[in-house]
């Protein structure tokens, strides 16, 4: 009897551990961690004469809005945290470049680097503002 109540015991606890070790490795989109992105450009189309000062400018706008300096960077908390937070960040920044003209065309592009995916975008036009 005490063989049989020992046996049923393991094996309950093999059950509950088996559980608690799959529900740890599981893929969660909400998980803290660290997040990693990339930013730069794309479509560029020569401008004016103030172009690479004027991209210069957009960038780096960007860039403080975001607290960062170099590409790639990383962001802690889970994705879809992150990806907020750039999202808010960077509409704060086409706040303050709206009523500019620019002499370049371009797409400011941020990207979440492990699956390439775009987080945001702002497309530049040479000879006119954001909006």
């Amino acid at each position: 009897m005490k063989k049989e109540l020992l046996t049923k015991l393991l094996f309950t606890l093999m059950i509950v551990l088996a559980g608690v070790s799959l529900t740890a490795c599981g893929d969660d989109d909400d998980d803290p961690g660290q997040v990693i992105y990339t930013y730069g450009w794309e479509d560029k189309i020569a401008g004016g004469s103030h172009v690479l000062t004027n991209m210069e400018i957009v960038e780096d706008a960007f860039t403080t809005a975001l607290g960062v300096k170099t590409s790639p960077f990383t962001m802690t908390g889970s994705k879809s945290e992150c990806d907020a937070k750039i999202k808010v960040s960077c509409k704060k920044v086409e706040e303050t470049l709206k009523n500019e003209v620019w002499d370049f065309s371009a797409t400011f592009v941020i990207r979440e680097q492990s699956s390439n995916q775009i987080v945001y975008s702002c497309e530049f036009k040479q000879g006119s503002n954001l909006f």
